[in-house]
């Protein structure tokens, strides 16, 4: 499968990657966060790749009733790594002029994270690996997000799909499990 891009020339799609199994429930709050970025926002060059490895809930049926640009590619592996689904993913955007965002199911965005992306990533010139914080979705709902913070970001990163590639990608031979390809 190929993610091909259908943009504004002005504005360079996002595509937001992210390497998946079994967490339907996540997975729903993250693509509604998403929807509501993109309608309060107007954003139309947004898409989200999910590299799914067999998970008993099909991601597509989860996405469905959600209104926004998603894909669904099947990894072909049960074991899940997070580095072989994210190379996966940026493999299959064919514009090397995309920028390609690297997410996790469980991160809960600002509505304008699109902005900040773009207002952050430079081709040629620089990458963005936002600083994150940590929280449960509990306390999101609550309104509590002062867990603590993580300098390495979670493994988010934001490039233009051409930069990513020139500095070798990810590998999933050295990373064979889910942490560490975000700092290795």
């Amino acid at each position: 499968v190929v993610l091909r891009s259908n943009w504004n020339a002005q504005q360079p799609p996002i595509v937001m990657i992210m390497a998946y199994k079994n967490e339907p429930d996540s997975l729903k709050r993250f693509l509604e966060r998403i929807a509501e970025a993109v309608n309060t926002t107007k954003e139309t060059a947004l898409r989200v790749l999910i590299i799914d490895f067999e998970s008993k809930v099909d991601p597509a049926t989860v996405a469905a009733p959600i209104p926004i640009e998603c894909r669904v590619i099947q990894h072909g592996s049960k074991t899940f790594s997070r580095a072989g689904g994210l190379e996966r993913g940026v493999h299959a955007v064919e514009n090397d002029n995309d920028i390609i965002f690297a997410v996790d199911v469980d991160m809960y965005l600002p509505l304008d994270f699109m902005k900040r992306i773009r207002n952050r990533v430079a081709q040629g010139r620089r990458v963005f690996c936002p600083v994150c914080q940590r929280a449960t979705w509990e306390k999101i709902q609550q309104g509590k997000v002062s867990d603590s913070w993580f300098p390495a970001g979670l493994g988010m990163f934001g490039a233009f799909k051409s930069d990513f590639v020139q500095v070798g990608s990810y590998n999933p031979q050295k990373f064979t499990h889910s942490g560490g390809e975000d700092v290795g």
